[in-house]
């Protein structure tokens, strides 16, 4: 059975938002179709229950209704290497039932090609003085309590099942395995199967008084719960990453991710590949989470992703690079010497991403394919991206005042802060940041353009006033 979903025109600016969540709606759900010419998504049933299409219907009208309240941030290209033509050949956003199924194993070639790669990966990470780490596939309670994993991205998780210890449950898993009923005597532990590698490192970190600069790497098997449908080479439930983690002062882990970030460009272009580096956000599943977390790191930067042109002019994310503030670091009770927070963030690569990129622009010829090597990052490769300009609106109060009353709003009591002073030493975060910004548009009645959403801009309440001033509140008549 097929339905039809009709795209509000106020949903159109968060389209790839909506397609993302769409499959999740049920799991019923075989492939997810948008029409462009008349706006709706066309969603596949494996179903023909007419209850069953109605509650999909009520479901993704309060998904709608819970994206309304995203702020959507549009993301800036950094790097790329994508002519006019590769971008033309882009598909509109879609979900489609026909992915092809991978391979339940990999040959000589594969794993060949996977070792060459992650020798260029460890390359990297040496050169900045990693050391190598290897860990378990799993991860504890205890960690998944400090890093939340598992409350961010629910939608991932691959959860760890055992038969208990105790006779009679033994022996009813062995007489239910005859009938393939034995998953009800699984019970679970409380454990996941790891979905990334970087939690690992922090925990091994846990509870540290160094002020020293660290660089470790490892890698290891991760598992991501993906929909069954959406599967193909470059979407799996099981799939290999390398991650490079570093902890240490602000600035050097800043430097570190643009130096390590511009080696792996160099990489990328080096093999021949196409596709572009651009800002992002993790898929927080949660539409609060999306407006919170999700636009502060598109806001500050906090997280680039390498996309890789595919032949069929789709693009797929093959690594990130992120800069976690001070946040991952406190969760885990990092700090030097004095009792500082210490700062981290890590680089990871999708390594069978990587691996099926090479093999769709080169073949499993091995004797065609070209020499991996990593010359020196070259900056003029950096892609500008012209600021949009700004008309000059008028707000419907003085900028400073209606800055004091969100704050108010948010703190729900009266807030003191002078306007110079800096806003995340007293105590707002980059979530709170971001609810101010939210509650700014509201009360004031504009729109504040992407570029404006800066880290400088945001920093005290001077600088919000004068962002404010100089292009959105400036006297009307």
């Amino acid at each position: 059975m097929e339905i039809q979903l009709q795209v509000s025109e106020s949903m159109l600016g968060k389209l790839d938002l909506l397609m993302e969540r769409i499959p999740y709606l049920a799991e019923t759900i075989t492939g997810v179709t948008y029409m462009e010419t008349d706006h709706t998504v066309v969603v596949a049933l494996d179903t023909e229950e007419s209850a069953e299409a109605e509650e999909l219907r009520e479901d993704y009208a309060a998904l709608c209704d819970s994206l309304m309240q995203t702020r959507v941030i549009s993301k800036t290209v950094v790097r790329s290497n994508q002519s006019d033509s590769d971008r033309s050949v882009m598909s509109s956003p879609s979900v489609s039932s026909e992915a092809s199924v991978s391979a339940p194993y990999l040959d000589e070639t594969d794993i060949t090609l996977l070792e060459q790669l992650d020798r260029s990966f460890i390359e990297i990470a040496r050169r900045h003085g990693a050391v190598l780490r290897e860990y378990p596939s799993t991860f504890t309670k205890a960690n998944m309590a400090r890093n939340q994993y598992h409350i961010n991205f629910p939608q991932n998780i691959v959860g760890v099942a055992t038969v208990p210890h105790q006779f009679k449950t033994i022996n009813r898993f062995r007489e239910q395995a005859a009938s393939h009923s034995h998953h009800q005597s699984l019970v679970p532990t409380g454990e996941i199967l790891q979905p990334c590698i970087c939690y690992h490192c922090y925990e091994e970190q846990q509870g540290s008084r160094s002020g020293s600069r660290r660089i470790m790497t490892a890698k290891g098997k991760c598992f991501r719960n993906e929909i069954a449908w959406r599967k193909d080479e470059f979407r799996r439930t099981e799939f290999m990453m390398r991650e490079i983690v570093f902890v240490g002062d602000q600035q050097w882990v800043m430097d570190t991710r643009n130096a390590i970030m511009d080696e792996v460009w160099e990489l990328f272009t080096g093999l021949g590949l196409t596709g572009k580096i651009e800002t992002a956000t993790d898929p927080f599943f949660f539409s609060q989470d999306v407006k919170t977390k999700g636009a502060y790191q598109m806001v500050s930067n906090a997280k680039y992703e390498l996309a890789a042109m595919r032949n069929n002019g789709q693009e797929s994310s093959i690594a990130s690079f992120n800069y976690c503030e001070d946040v991952l670091c406190g969760k885990y009770d990092i700090r030097d010497e004095d009792g500082n927070g210490m700062y981290s963030g890590c680089v990871a690569f999708g390594m069978d991403r990587w691996k099926e990129a090479f093999l769709e622009r080169y073949g499993r010829d091995q004797s065609q394919w070209p020499t991996f090597t990593i010359q020196a990052p070259k900056q003029e490769q950096m892609v500008a991206v012209a600021a949009t300009p700004v008309a000059h609106r008028g707000c419907s109060e003085d900028a400073e005042q209606a800055i004091m009353h969100v704050l108010h709003d948010i703190f729900q009591t009266e807030v003191n802060l002078e306007p110079d002073e800096d806003l995340n030493q007293a105590g707002l975060d980059s979530i709170t940041t971001i609810d101010l910004i939210v509650g700014l548009e509201e009360r004031l009645g504009i729109r504040i353009q992407d570029q404006d959403l800066t880290v400088a801009n945001l920093s005290s309440i001077r600088t919000i006033t004068e962002m404010l001033n100089n292009k959105y509140c400036a006297v009307v008549g």
